[in-house]
């Protein structure tokens, strides 16, 4: 006599079901985020750069680009990465999200 098989849920197979499988919400990157903050972005060849809300600069002095483990900042006109996300109401680990 044989025994009735189970029938396993695609998630507990590891597989996913293509028929009826829906595409997960786009999550927004700590890049992606900050980017909707900053006034006058500019994309560049490994990131952007944008005009620093420390300092109010006209120029565009800071650099962002997304890392393997966050995102990376760098105003050359010397402001702190501290200062530059509390002047657009972040902190620090919102960059690694």
């Amino acid at each position: 006599m044989r025994t009735p098989q189970t029938q396993r849920s695609p998630a507990a197979t590891g597989l996913r079901d293509r028929t009826h499988s829906t595409s997960a919400p786009h999550r927004s990157t700590a890049a992606e985020q900050l980017l909707g903050l900053l006034e006058g972005v500019i994309k560049t060849g490994n990131g952007w750069c944008a005009r620093c809300p420390a300092h109010g600069g006209k120029s565009a002095s800071l650099a962002i680009t997304e890392g393997d483990d966050g995102t990376l900042l760098h105003c050359f006109a010397g402001c702190q990465v501290h200062d530059v996300l509390a002047a657009v109401g972040l902190q620090v680990g919102d960059l690694f999200v």
